[in-house]
């Protein structure tokens, strides 16, 4: 049987004689990185040649079908490619995996340091960390995002949020004040309390948590219906006010929707869906102070 890097060699070089220009396309940064991970959940595959010829197929007509903005293309890309895209995300979320690739990238020298108390910032507790978020950690970048995930849980769990806010988050509240944000249903239904320490939540962590956050609770379909109805002028102004950019708010609004033809690997606020809802349902069972 042929090894698994021999077949993505010979489909690679199929597609690339068939079209030249894939060649360029294939040696993208963020494609080669998907085809190396197909590579190691398809290893053990009996099956893997006809589920690696699909995957390079899909991933060869990504260009033309977005370039043509062709669904019924874009729609057998996305076909072709979804096997191995499951067997990718189940294999970020395997607990030995998920050991291996933090223990090779996490020196645990690393601390953070919030009133005056000194956290390690290790794999173990990383890895702990991530049961409640269920991230997929696949690449050093998915690593980057959960440290920066724990780092903003931790300032945010120190903080002494009931009154005071600090500036980003009191410039924050007040923006969202200004489009019906403290009129939606499920922030009607929080305490003073607790709808500081939501708007705090939503200031320390980052845009793909923000707008799945945004999402669950219905500020983006409220946008939409009272005060912007071009898309892109919504995501011009979400931008402004989470201090992000209108093509990184779109990439993560489309990134939550299953059938997207987004670049979930660039995009990842479908990685928070149950994340934000278990957040808002604590503070739902928060008591007021």
């Amino acid at each position: 049987m042929k090894s698994t890097f021999a077949i993505i060699e010979k489909e690679l070089l199929f597609w690339e004689n068939k079209s030249p220009a894939l060649g360029k396309f294939f040696d993208n940064y963020i494609i080669m990185e998907m085809i190396n991970l197909c590579a190691a959940v398809t290893v053990s595959r009996p099956d893997k040649q006809k589920i690696i010829a699909d995957f390079i197929e899909g991933l060869a007509l990504i260009p033309k079908s977005h370039l043509l903005e062709d669904k019924e293309l874009q729609s057998r890309a996305d076909t072709l490619t979804a096997p191995v895209i499951a067997l990718i995300i189940a294999k970020g979320q395997e607990p030995e995996y998920q050991k291996m690739i933090l223990e090779s990238m996490v020196s645990g020298d690393s601390s953070i340091h919030v009133n005056g108390v000194s956290t390690r910032i290790t794999a173990k507790g990383l890895q702990i960390y991530n049961r409640s978020l269920r991230m997929s950690v696949l690449t050093p970048n998915d690593v980057d995002e959960l440290q920066q995930s724990f780092i903003s849980f931790k300032k945010f769990k120190a903080q002494q949020v009931p009154v005071q806010l600090d500036d980003i988050s009191t410039k924050l509240k007040s923006a969202l004040g200004n489009y019906g944000f403290f009129d939606l249903p499920k922030i009607i239904a929080l305490t003073d309390v607790n709808q500081h320490q939501l708007v705090a939540s939503i200031a320390g962590n980052p845009v793909p948590y923000k707008i799945a956050m945004f999402n669950y609770l219905g500020f983006l379909k409220h946008l939409e219906k009272n005060y912007f109805h071009v898309k892109y002028q919504l995501h011009d102004k979400l931008a402004e006010i989470i201090d992000s950019s209108g093509r990184i708010v779109r990439g993560n609004i489309n990134s939550l929707m299953d059938q997207s033809q987004e670049d979930k690997t660039r995009f990842k606020s479908w990685k928070y869906i149950d994340t934000v809802e278990n957040d808002y349902k604590d503070k739902m069972r928060t008591p007021c102070p």
